[in-house]
């Protein structure tokens, strides 16, 4: 009896040391590597001082790490199932439903659009010449400058809407011509949806994605506003003023099929798995590998390297979107050759200090066995260096105000061109200023009314207004003190 417990005893030793062998290592390397990803958003998180994020990141259908950091502005900690506006991830996911309907064979993706949406943009002859695979890769040939969607005076509130607000539309390429990323392709692509599967474009979604997928707690609106009442009550996110986070709200605009949905880093780590099966067996009843292959590809020759709802980069096997609203912001990346799935989000909008991919940069240093970079410029030396820059153009501003006499004195004894050159070049900064929305179009390709573009960018604009607004106060007083001693002079 003891030599057979005995002999149980070292079997059960021996296939103890085999598990062990064969299991931890692979165990123990996942968990440093997420003690390496933790300790980085951790130092990066504090030397950006932004207010909040979540992070998951995945090996295939392996969860690596899913977890939140920081708070929201009412002051909730984040974990990984706290909900973040995804923005133009969403994109994602209204080209998944428009493939699981070809699937079906009720889409077919070089059909013209107006085969489903008949009465889609009646004042743009080349409407049938768009089709719903253009749509999906950015190239339809609709774009900000043919139809500015955020200069709207009334936002829509429903796809249909959305649909008639376009008849204002125009083309700026020929379709299938040039990649321009435009917000309503994906909004008209959400409407094809609703009219083939003759679902609410919310419902299909959940139905068909979000439950297949087991992603809880996401879900879609069609106005941001929807995201912030009941039932959903999603917190305020964070606009960055002089370096420093302030709670804002967003302003209102149209999202249903490119920016509506939200979601956490849990179920986004779904995602991410989900997709990086388009190079292994058939994903099931959500949507087959080679469906996801072409969602993953960009067109043929070159025309754009948007594929559907991915920027694909081939030569570095990778595929990467953004997303990017007022107040809240994300960033998605697949290492496709390796099998790596990244998402960030984050309760902040454009950040002049942090580049946010530089976290999804951080983490794939960590994936190599790299040493990931954690400087960042100090938010607190921006700010003082921003005060200062503000106090210094007050100073001077007042002091040429202040010395106007001087100038006066100045102007008598040079020449006339002189002078007139001199307060042509104080004209500049106002000049500048009234330019920033072309100066944007002209490099993004993007149309925004003042109220965004101020959100954006609300110090270079209280700079740039500054320096404007002193200048031509400057240049009033020197022509009214030129006026007046102009008359005395006649006068006497």
């Amino acid at each position: 009896m003891f030599t057979t417990k005995l002999i149980y005893t070292q079997l059960a030793s021996i296939v103890c040391i085999v598990l062990i062998n064969c299991v931890a290592p692979e165990a123990f390397a996942q968990q440093t590597t997420a003690q390496k990803i933790d300790k980085y958003i951790r130092q990066k998180l504090a030397a950006s001082k932004i207010p909040g994020l979540a992070v998951a990141v995945v090996h295939y259908d392996s969860l690596i790490i899913a977890k939140g950091y920081g708070a929201t502005p009412t002051g909730a900690l984040i974990d990984a199932n706290t909900t973040f506006a995804l923005a133009s991830l969403s994109k994602g996911f209204t080209a998944t439903a428009v493939l699981q309907l070809a699937e079906e064979g009720k889409i077919r993706l070089d059909s013209p659009v107006i085969k489903y949406i008949p009465g889609w943009l009646p004042n743009v002859p080349q409407r049938r010449n768009i089709t719903v695979r253009h749509l999906l890769n950015q190239v339809s040939g609709l774009g900000d400058t043919g139809y500015a969607e955020f200069t709207l005076d009334k936002q829509p509130t429903t796809l249909d809407a959305a649909i008639t607000n376009m008849d204002r539309a125009n083309l700026i390429s020929a379709p299938g011509k040039q990649f321009h990323y435009h917000n309503p392709n994906y909004q008209v692509l959400a409407k094809i949806v609703e009219a083939v599967s003759h679902e609410g474009f919310a419902k299909y979604l959940q139905e068909h994605i979000f439950n297949p997928l087991h992603m809880a707690n996401t879900y879609d609106v069609a106005n941001v506003d929807d995201f912030f009442r009941a039932p959903h009550n999603l917190p305020k996110g964070n606009t960055y003023f002089l370096g420093r986070p302030l709670a804002y709200t967003e302003p209102e605009w149209f999202i249903d099929g490119d920016a509506g949905i939200a979601s956490t880093a849990s179920d986004m780590a779904r995602w991410l798995s989900f997709q990086l099966k388009a190079n292994g067996p058939d994903t099931g009843q959500v949507l087959k590998a080679g469906s996801l292959k072409v969602m993953q590809t960009p067109p043929r020759g070159g025309t754009s390297t948007y594929a559907m709802g991915w920027h694909a980069n081939t030569d570095a096997h990778l595929l990467y979107h953004s997303g990017i609203m007022w107040t809240y912001s994300s960033q998605e990346i697949l290492l496709t050759d390796k099998g790596y799935g990244i998402v960030v989000l984050i309760n902040g909008g454009l950040n002049n200090l942090t580049d946010y991919y530089s976290f999804l940069q951080g983490i794939q240093d960590i994936l190599n066995n790299k040493e990931p970079e954690t400087r960042s410029f100090p938010r607190w030396l921006y700010t003082v260096l921003m005060i200062m820059t503000l106090c210094i153009i007050l100073f001077l501003g007042i002091r040429r105000l202040r010395r106007v006499r001087q100038w006066y004195q100045n102007y008598k004894s040079r020449a006339p061109w002189k002078t007139w050159l001199y307060t042509a070049l104080r004209l500049g900064p106002f000049a500048l200023l009234l330019l920033v929305p072309y100066l944007l179009t002209l490099i993004s390709g993007r149309v925004l009314n003042w109220p965004r573009i101020m959100l954006m960018f609300p110090d270079v604009i209280l700079v740039l207004g500054l320096l404007g607004i002193l200048n031509l106060l400057i240049i009033a007083v020197r022509l009214l003190y030129l006026y007046r001693h102009k008359n005395r002079s006649i006068s006497r």
